[in-house]
């Protein structure tokens, strides 16, 4: 699970995870500081077992970008891990601009995985909990729109067959979206 800081990786992590929900808060960061470094954490769903790598977030103020995914391919190579089967991509929806880390990073993801793996790319917008009104709901609605059709953001992949799912916090939307990738 990759995205910028503050997007919702660990919280979508936590949703799902075996652990206790005092043990899953343990691991959202809510400062200004970000916090995750690459975890595990694995998790049963439809009858397979998934590991679920919690990853830090691009766009750190206190690293840069290419330090991050540095630490990231190191932890990959450093663990008896699985071959990776899908790279989730998250995005708060709530964020009124795509920033330019985020599509350099997207940009690196499509770049390491190639066209043929593009339908186990997904991208996860998060954040539909945060709705004050329904005005707001439409809003995020185009902008989701946007994001999925857009060929500087995510238009190319979707066309292309790569996954798309709202994530509103919770387990049960957390879940079907695991569902939905396998």
């Amino acid at each position: 699970v990759v995205g910028p800081s503050g997007s919702g990786k660990s919280t979508f992590i936590a949703s799902v995870s075996e652990a206790s929900n005092a043990e899953a808060k343990a691991l959202i960061g809510h400062g200004l500081d970000p916090c995750t470094l690459p975890a595990r954490v694995t998790e049963p769903v439809s009858g397979n077992r998934l590991t679920l790598l919690d990853t830090p977030g691009f766009n750190d103020q206190t690293r840069s970008d290419l330090d991050i995914l540095s630490e990231i391919a190191s932890f990959l190579t450093s663990k008896n891990l699985p071959p990776i089967w899908a790279i989730v991509f998250t995005h708060a929806i709530t964020e009124n601009r795509v920033t330019g880390s985020s599509r350099l990073n997207l940009n690196i993801a499509k770049a390491l995985c190639g066209e043929r793996f593009y339908s186990r790319l997904a991208l996860l917008t998060t954040m539909w909990n945060k709705m004050p009104s329904d005005e707001a709901r439409e809003l995020y609605r185009k902008r989701e729109t946007q994001i999925l059709t857009s060929s500087t953001f995510w238009g190319e992949m979707n066309e292309r067959g790569c996954q798309h799912a709202r994530f509103d916090d919770s387990s049960t939307s957390g879940m079907d979206f695991l569902k939905q990738l396998l």
